[in-house]
């Protein structure tokens, strides 16, 4: 039974990993053994070390890694749920993705390739589906009820993100002119144009203090990192470098982690101080490490491996 899940997770993961790099690093590809002990990280991240895809945290100072989930099965999308302090991932099969935490299952994923978003109070989610033919972004509550529509019209609406006071929610549409960041008002549902340039761009992440967002973004054809004043609209580059860099978030300190392509298939965590411009890489090991997400240690330290 064992070596038929260790099988159906090596196949499911092959998958994954080619959604992932597409969409901004949800799941991966190696293998090397995990560091062993408990650490204190604030990143949380997937990273195929361990053979196959599995949730690891990272101390972004030290280096230090931890295991969080190594099951056979195959994980991917970790993200911090603030409001029941707790970690959140998806579980992949054949049927599609799961969202657990704690090693128990709360529901069905309503879109794989792009986790959902856990408001900060943590009553509501929201997500990007595909309904009518169009790929909106829904509301619903914690345990996927009470679903109502939040955008609307012949677009595709992804990477949504709950501002820090859960009032706003930042994502990526694309129209007939192309890629742009939104923010939507959750009680009125006013609507912002961010950025208007049309460019691809991807995975927003708020700042500790909804100022502004980081993202990825395309540039001659590859994608880099940046920010923008949610007020005033500047897009500020904050990364050149050869390979894609994808899916960047902010720790509480203002500085980004992200993933990058280093060459050969292989993905690694950096970390750019945006004050500084100082990039340190943070990982280095073969195949993937990816799609981080901030999380505190204490969100972490009750996750078991128990199924």
């Amino acid at each position: 039974m064992r070596e038929g899940r260790l099988l159906m997770k090596r196949q499911n993961h092959r998958r994954c990993l080619l959604a992932a790099l597409a969409m901004g690093g949800l799941s991966a590809c190696a293998s090397q053994a995990p560091v062993e002990g408990l650490v204190e990280p604030s990143i949380v991240f997937v990273s195929q070390r361990s053979g196959d895809g599995d949730i690891y945290a990272i101390d972004p100072d030290s280096g230090a890694v931890s295991p969080l989930i190594t099951t056979p099965d195959a994980e991917g999308g970790a993200s911090w749920d603030a409001g029941r302090n707790r970690i959140v991932y998806q579980v992949f099969s054949e049927d599609g993705a799961e969202l657990y935490s704690n090693g128990r299952r709360l529901m069905r994923d309503p879109n794989g390739d792009a986790p959902p978003s856990w408001s900060s109070d943590g009553r509501f989610l929201v997500y990007s589906a595909k309904r009518d033919s169009n790929e909106n972004l829904y509301l619903a509550t914690v345990d996927g009820s009470s679903e109502r529509r939040l955008t609307d019209g012949p677009y595709t609406d992804r990477y949504p993100v709950f501002s820090p006071d859960g009032s706003r929610v930042a994502f990526a549409r694309r129209d007939s002119k192309g890629w742009d960041l939104y923010i939507i008002a959750v009680a009125s549902r006013v609507l912002s144009r961010i950025t208007d340039d049309g460019e691809y761009v991807g995975n927003p992440a708020w700042s500790p203090d909804g100022s502004a967002l980081v993202f990825d973004r395309t540039y001659a054809g590859q994608a880099e990192i940046a920010t923008v004043d949610v007020a005033g609209g500047e897009v500020r580059r904050l990364t050149e470098r050869l390979g894609n860099d994808l899916k960047p978030v902010y720790l509480p300190d203002g500085r980004v982690v992200f993933a990058a392509d280093t060459g050969d298939d292989n993905w690694d965590l950096w970390i750019l101080n945006t004050d500084t411009g100082e990039l340190r890489r943070l990982t280095e090991t073969p195949g993937f490490d990816g799609g981080p997400a901030y999380a505190p240690a204490s969100a972490w330290r009750s996750l078991t491996e128990a199924r």
